[in-house]
């Protein structure tokens, strides 16, 4: 949709137009734009279909310290603009818009793709879709892994060999899941939590706990193990060299 990619490449004008005192980036805006659109999405039987988030949940998803409800309800403003109505709700005028003691949005509107034509046609939006699908499937198996550490005691016989580690923190390094992602996962793949489950957040928070720890452990263990295996490669070595010093 060449309309959607004109926004997407311009947010950051409208956003500093509006903000001359603290503008952002380019790359900002479309971090943004990219990340609240994909909150906005999700896959149903590998179709993709429209997906009702409230400002402050996509806020939280989206999970950088720096970027403010305030940043994502100014820079997603532009697609509820009279003309452009590509999210609901719509109909705000560019006025309005640049009025810096407006609200576009607040942190409890609900916001949600206009037409699920915008899915189908924007290409952009398609490839996000997919690639966050990928993300999801990659932190199902991630999951699988932990889950199986947790079942037996967090046995270091469980923790991930080096080839799994760096594959799986490859992936949380480039994704970086905020607690409020890992919440959104659960709700997609766990049937036992709802989109309403006050709890989900508790659960997130924990998830993302042991997470970290199964890293943290599996690192250490990894890093030991290169240790013992140069130790010993040092002590063949000297030997070695003895063995020949001792030859002649």
């Amino acid at each position: 949709n060449a309309h959607a990619d004109e926004l997407f490449s311009t947010a950051h004008e409208y956003y500093n137009r509006k903000h001359p005192d603290n503008p952002i980036t380019t790359e900002t805006s479309q971090y943004i734009i990219k990340h609240a659109f994909t909150c906005l999405t999700k896959l149903d039987d590998n179709k993709a279909l429209r997906n009702r988030m409230s400002l402050v949940e996509i806020t939280e998803v989206i999970g950088v310290k720096e970027i403010s409800n305030q940043m994502v309800t100014d820079v997603l403003g532009i697609y509820s603009l009279t003309g452009n109505t590509l999210i609901r709700p719509f109909n705000i005028s560019e006025q309005l818009y640049a009025s810096k003691s407006n609200e576009v949005f607040f942190p409890d509107t609900v916001i949600e793709i206009t037409h699920e034509s915008l899915i189908r046609n924007w290409k952009q939006l398609d490839h996000w879709v997919k690639e966050e699908h990928d993300s999801l499937e990659v932190f199902y198996d991630f999951q699988s892994q932990l889950n199986r550490w947790k079942n037996f005691n967090e046995s270091g016989e469980y923790l991930l060999s080096e080839g799994p580690f760096n594959y799986f923190y490859d992936w949380y390094k480039k994704r970086k899941p905020s607690v409020s992602w890992i919440k959104k996962f659960l709700q997609q793949y766990d049937s036992n939590i709802s989109q309403t489950d006050d709890n989900a957040n508790k659960i997130a928070q924990a998830l993302n706990n042991d997470i970290v720890r199964f890293f943290e452990r599996s690192k250490k263990v990894i890093n030991r193990t290169k240790s013992f295996y140069r130790a010993g490669v040092v002590l063949i070595c000297v030997l070695f060299v003895l063995t020949l010093i001792g030859f002649f």
